[in-house]
């Protein structure tokens, strides 16, 4: 099935060529996403997937807020751009035909469908709600890290994007000040799942902190902190010196 979106500029042309994607790849994306949300069943989500990553590969660094960059790009002012944008950028394939990056994003997608013999559902939806109409052995928690960037926020013109039209997204309670609070909340909802597996960031609370929280619940089965860098190529040194994953597994 395929879908024309017409001679004018489309939404993603109006609102972000050269701004988060060149205007050679806002326009393919019109016609994509017209395409993706007029095919039928399994289909559909699986276009909206493959563009998803489309967007992400766009990115310089898979930073939303690179604008500048993106208009160098479209300029072919590559010798102007930071070096490791521009390996990045090679990398990425920006320069490339739309219909090359879909093809080979087609075959990674197309890769990841199997079967694993189980009933897999998604939801979408407030997750104490959700908590509340579920039921399962183990429980992995990977909430929005306090004091950390928000999806919501970040990702905004990808919402868009999805949406077809501009997007105000209410910022998360998780990524702000009171994050700590918010996941002793989302614990408490979480009583009756036998075992948690929980994963955190240590902007706010450390790897001791988030033991002592969890073990107001429950015991710890084990905790530790693994070393990893954030928004690479984008922070600087003592940001990913300072950065860790805190990991907890605790049973009741």
């Amino acid at each position: 099935m395929s879908v024309d979106n017409g001679n004018g500029a489309g939404f993603v042309e109006e609102h972000f060529a050269d701004k988060v994607v060149t205007a050679e790849h806002a326009r393919f994306l019109d016609t994509a996403f017209e395409n993706a949300r007029a095919a039928p069943g399994a289909k559909r989500w699986l276009l909206l997937l493959l563009l998803v990553k489309y967007v992400f590969r766009m990115r310089p660094m898979g930073n939303f807020g690179a604008r500048t960059i993106v208009q160098q790009a479209a300029n072919g002012e590559w010798e102007a751009m930071n070096p490791h944008y521009v390996r990045d950028m090679l990398v990425r394939g920006v320069a490339d035909h739309p219909v090359a990056i879909a093809e080979t994003l087609r075959r990674q997608v197309n890769q990841g469908v199997f079967s694993n013999g189980q009933k897999n559902e998604v939801h979408r939806g407030d997750v104490f709600e959700f908590l509340e109409g579920v039921e399962g052995d183990i429980l992995y928690l990977d909430p929005p890290y306090a004091r950390t960037s928000a999806y919501e926020t970040a990702l905004r013109p990808l919402d868009a994007m999805l949406e077809g039209r501009l997007v105000r997204p209410e910022r998360s309670a998780f990524s702000g000040a009171a994050g700590s609070a918010m996941l002793e909340r989302l614990l408490e909802k979480a009583e009756r799942f036998p075992v948690w597996a929980i994963s955190y960031g240590n902007a706010e609370i450390d790897l001791a902190g988030l033991v002592k929280l969890v073990e107001r619940f429950r015991p710890i089965v084990g905790a530790q902190e693994i070393r990893y860098t954030h928004l690479t190529g984008l922070s600087g040194e003592s940001h990913r010196e300072r950065n860790r994953e805190l990991l907890v597994v605790a049973r009741r």
